[in-house]
């Protein structure tokens, strides 16, 4: 016995197909929907980063001792570094030889200034002068006088001192003719000339070198670096035995409040994102909730916007500058 069945083959595919068909644009609007409403971008070169406490060594020397460990808790006041500064004490010897000759020099001015010279002056027959020139000639005089006593004192070169000389014989020899005057000689005291600038930088010259012998001599043993603040200790590229110079910064100091992640995007991307939303961040391989806190244009010679991302201070333990970090960041709905 035979059975027709094509009459519900028939109906089956006139109902079925429109509706595998119906079903089908349904799940792809629902999938739809629900990407957008779960739309996000996701970095994966996020950088930890922050601003920090620079912890510099104030003297030439070596690095004898870091204190501290990569990433550990410090307080303000704790040794972080020593440092043995490059001071001998033959250096401490050259720096009190040139205290004393200093302290000589300056004794010696002090003395000059409070004192004249007598000098016998020999005006020889000339056809005359004019006042000008007279008086041209007596200041030349008078700054010989005291280039030849800066001179015996040290202060000053030979060839300064020489030009003072040549500069007397010059206004004798530039002296305007007068009637015939026969040469005469007469005593006159003259100025030491000495004058209070010069007495300043005389006891500039020595209050220079006595600072730099109490500097030294207080750096011939180690010396020791303190945290400015409390918070993180993180490394440089200062190594222990290695040289280090006066103003090198040795470690960086940073509180949680320092440390943030870092993304540089595209201004496409950018502009899908809104400050204040959530991001998921997976740093160190640990999952931690962050916050979009700001998101910063480029400046005009750079292509790229930053955005940072606010990590909660209790979520930053083991986590250090320049860890690369995994971010999710929802886009704007």
């Amino acid at each position: 016995m035979e059975i027709d069945i094509s009459r519900k083959v028939g109906l089956t595919i006139k109902f079925a197909l429109p509706a595998v068909i119906f079903i089908a644009v349904l799940l792809n609007i629902c999938i739809w929907l629900y990407g957008q409403h779960n739309a996000y971008i996701e970095f994966y070169d996020a950088r930890v980063v922050g601003t920090f406490l620079q912890t510099k060594t104030l003297t030439d020397g070596t690095l004898e001792k870091l204190l501290v460990k990569d990433g550990e808790d410090i307080t303000t006041g704790q040794a972080m570094a020593q440092i043995r500064p490059n001071v001998t004490q033959k250096d401490i010897d050259n720096l009190q030889q040139a205290v004393d000759q200093a302290q000589q020099q300056y004794d010696n001015m002090v003395s000059l200034s409070k004192q004249g010279s007598t000098r016998t002056i020999t005006q020889p027959a000339v056809s005359g002068t004019s006042n000008v020139d007279d008086g041209s000639y007596q200041a030349a005089l008078a700054n010989e006088s005291k280039m030849k006593n800066l001179y015996d004192l040290g202060a000053v070169s030979r060839a300064e001192y020489d030009n003072a000389a040549a500069a007397v014989e010059s206004a004798r020899a530039a002296m305007a003719p007068r009637p015939s005057v026969p040469a005469s000689s007469s005593v006159i005291t003259t100025p030491s000339g000495v004058t209070q600038e010069d007495l300043q930088m005389s006891q500039t010259r020595l209050n220079q070198a006595k600072m730099a012998l109490d500097e030294a001599q207080k750096n011939t043993g180690l010396t020791e670096l303190h945290a400015s603040a409390s918070g993180t200790a993180y490394y440089t590229d200062a190594q222990e035995g290695a040289a280090v110079s006066a103003g090198q910064n040795i470690l960086n100091i940073a509180t949680s409040n320092y440390l943030w992640l870092e993304i540089k995007t595209t201004e496409q991307q950018a502009v899908k994102l809104q400050e204040g939303s959530y991001a998921e961040c997976k740093i160190n391989g640990e999952s931690i909730g962050g916050t979009v806190a700001q998101i910063i244009p480029p400046a005009a010679d750079e292509k790229e916007y930053t955005v940072k991302i606010f990590i909660p201070s209790d979520k930053m333990g083991g986590i250090s500058p320049n860890m690369l970090a995994t971010v999710k960041i929802p886009i704007k709905k």
